[in-house]
C-alpha cells in the first residue's frame, strides 16, 4: 500500500513530503489478521 502527502515533526515546523511503501502479510500464523510486514521509504 503506497501512502503520501506532507508531515510536520513539531508544531510550526515547515511541511515536508513523503512516500511510503507498506507491506503486509496474512497466513496461518497470524490468525487471519493483517501485520504490517515492512515499510520501505523513498
Amino acid at each position: 500500500m503506497l501512502f503520501s502527502g506532507t508531515v510536520s515533526e513539531s508544531v510550526n515546523a515547515p511541511a515536508e513530503s513523503f512516500s511510503e511503501t507498506w507491506h503486509y502479510i496474512k497466513d496461518a500464523t497470524t490468525n487471519g489478521k493483517w501485520l504490517v510486514a515492512g515499510i520501505q521509504q523513498g
